[in-house]
């Protein structure tokens, strides 16, 4: 199993991220029902503000169903262990 590091340099090669999520983002998921920790990074890009960068294909349907605007992973890596 790979560690949420491994999976998130895997993810998102060359990138920044951050494993700190925004606290209002994390609360969001939590009330919505869907623990992201270990499941999630926060990726910058383009942007100074940043996105939820999904490491499990769970994160991408769950931001998918909610309409959450993400960075799409360079590969699916599987889960990651906290």
């Amino acid at each position: 199993m790979l560690t949420v590091q491994q999976a998130a340099d895997k993810a998102y090669p060359g990138l920044t991220y951050d494993y700190a999520l925004p606290q209002a983002f994390f609360d969001e998921c939590l009330a919505g029902g869907f623990d992201v920790r270990g499941q999630c990074v926060w990726v910058y890009s383009d942007s100074i503000f940043g996105a939820p960068g999904p490491l499990t294909k769970g994160a991408a349907d769950y931001f998918t169903a909610r309409g959450v605007e993400y960075m799409r992973p360079a590969a699916w890596v599987g889960v990651a262990e906290g």
